[in-house]
């Protein structure tokens, strides 16, 4: 499955938070004690029985923020506008990743457990690579780990494996191109 990496609709916050909390081994109390958020409310959003406001998105969003740069096992993937989270990915699920040539656009490749949008297994996040230069230079960071530790039959199959994930990759990013330019051509031909 691959997401975009157009701001998180108000319906998937609180799952990703969610996500997000058990993946960086945080509980609700957790953030609940730092943040102006009641722990109940916190798990009325997760389990989707209400809406995150916007404010308390905000106050969300800086709460991972403060979490992740305190830490070189956690990067948050900010969305376009470069302020709220898109995704937020750990040494412990983080798989690949590819820029584009470009260097305007990339997509990571995650270890996922199952929720309500997707199935348990890897996942891919598109992202915009101007806004995400912290993210990446960690994310870069685990890639050469990854490329270096281990004893040569592991890193043989560990290549392997790297090579066939990095053309799923490519794959993704070609998609979003293509979908970027259908979206444009029909705006083209509304104006026209």
């Amino acid at each position: 499955m691959i997401i975009d990496f157009v701001p998180l609709e108000s319906e998937r916050r609180g799952p990703a938070i969610g996500k997000w909390l058990s993946r960086v081994g945080l509980s609700t109390n957790d953030a609940a004690a730092v943040t102006t958020i009641p722990n109940k409310l916190l798990i009325s959003w997760i389990t989707c029985e209400a809406k995150i406001p916007d404010g308390s998105w905000s106050e969300l969003s800086s709460f991972f923020y403060t979490h992740a740069n305190q830490s070189t096992d956690i990067a948050v993937l900010r969305d376009a506008d470069g302020v709220h989270p898109l995704e937020i990915v750990t040494r412990g699920c983080y798989v690949d990743h590819i820029v584009a040539r470009d260097n305007r656009s990339g997509v990571v490749s995650i270890y996922s457990q199952a929720d309500q949008f997707q199935p348990e297994g890897v996942s891919y996040q598109l992202f915009d690579a101007g806004v995400n230069a912290d993210a990446l230079a960690k994310m870069e960071a685990w890639a050469v780990e990854l490329r270096t530790c281990g004893d040569e039959e592991k890193l043989q199959a560990a290549e392997i494996n790297r090579g066939l994930i990095r053309m799923a990759l490519q794959k993704h990013l070609r998609q979003s191109f293509v979908k970027m330019i259908m979206a444009a051509a029909s705006e083209h031909r509304d104006c026209g």
